[in-house]
């Protein structure tokens, strides 16, 4: 609490014998000072008023009220009428100028989900007034699966109650392709013995986090074995090759993979329908290709085909109609060649 300087006056009566000398005394110098010390009176100045000035001391204390202080005050002097004479008191009020609350600086942070450099942000906490006994404020995150807090709890007690304390936010990276960012809302609870600082007698604001997305929905395709292409023989062996399928994020329904070749009379693809659901989402998934024997000599000994991939789900962001292609190399197999009057078949 505080006030301005006030000020009133003291003057004898009447004219003393001897020096009067007059001690202004303050009963709760805590909440209010007096000065000067001591104001002395002589026979020639005796009824010169003097002025004594109050000043309110600020305790960092919201108080319930305003406070105050009585100002007694002694005489001394070698003339007797004067020596420890009655004088009355001066009662000052101190408006209390305090009020208990909870600082926090920025309102918003950012973070990323993506690890690295803007993982974290930080924001800080500190109160507006000293408290009376200890001060726990407690952040909580109302979406932890997308931005966490730490420390769980802040403490601030009657001799740091203002020293800023570090509050840290942690993006947290949900998978999911999102339709613009994500946020988080970070409220505070107080708990304290404090009246003033405890539950509900004491309102806090909160932080605002935005979550930027690093999640794009999309299909990988994945050549199996070394090198990482994918062969096959009309024939044979060698007549099948594998690859896999998995989704780059989690979906927020059922995503169907279907798989199409460009020229069927080449080979074949089993299964040709893929299901991923919101939990098998980042699990591959094999797709077998299987050359077929069209019977045609192709120059050069076979061809490449290519087989595409199209998404879709009740989620938008997976109803993907080009979701990537593979290339095929299809190997001829062995052709059979009759010639004519020679009785028996030979491979070409």
């Amino acid at each position: 609490m505080q006030a301005a300087p006030n000020t009133y006056t003291v003057v004898l009566a009447t004219q003393p014998t001897h020096n009067v000398i007059i001690t202004p005394t303050s009963d709760t110098p805590a909440a209010a000072t007096v000065s000067p010390g001591t104001l002395t009176f002589t026979t020639g100045t005796w009824n010169t008023a003097q002025t004594v000035t109050v000043t309110g001391v600020d305790d960092n204390v919201d108080q319930t009220g305003n406070g105050s202080a009585t100002i007694s005050h002694g005489a001394t002097s070698t003339d007797a009428k004067y020596n420890g004479t009655s004088i009355a008191n001066v009662t000052a009020t101190v408006v209390d100028n305090d009020t208990a609350a909870v600082n926090l600086s920025p309102a918003t942070v950012s973070v990323t989900e993506a690890s690295g450099a803007g993982r974290t942000d930080t924001y800080t906490v500190v109160l507006a007034a000293r408290p009376t006994h200890n001060v726990t404020i407690t952040p909580t995150s109302d979406t932890p699966a997308a931005a966490t807090v730490s420390p769980g709890t802040l403490t601030f007690t009657t001799g740091t109650w203002n020293t800023a304390q570090t509050v840290t936010v942690t993006g947290v990276d949900d998978n999911v392709d999102q339709t613009g960012n994500g946020s988080a809302t970070i409220s505070h609870g107080a708990t304290s013995t404090d009246a003033k600082y405890n539950g509900n007698t004491i309102s806090i604001a909160s932080v605002t986090a935005t979550v930027v997305d690093n999640d794009g929905a999309g299909l990988s395709i994945n050549e199996t074995g070394m090198p990482k292409e994918t062969r096959v023989t009309e024939a044979g062996s060698g007549n099948t090759d594998t690859y896999t399928v998995v989704l780059d994020t989690e979906p927020t329904g059922s995503v169907n993979i279907a798989a199409t070749f460009g020229d069927p009379a080449a080979a074949r693809v089993s299964p040709a329908t893929l299901t991923f659901t919101t939990s098998d989402y980042n699990t591959g998934q094999t797709v077998t290709v299987t050359g077929v024997n069209d019977s045609t000599d192709n120059p050069g000994g076979g061809r490449e085909v290519s087989i595409s991939h199209a998404a879709s789900s009740t989620d938008p962001k997976y109803t993907i109609a080009s979701g990537g292609s593979l290339r095929v190399t299809v190997t001829d197999g062995a052709t059979t060649v009759t010639l004519s009057g020679a009785g028996s078949n030979m491979e070409k």
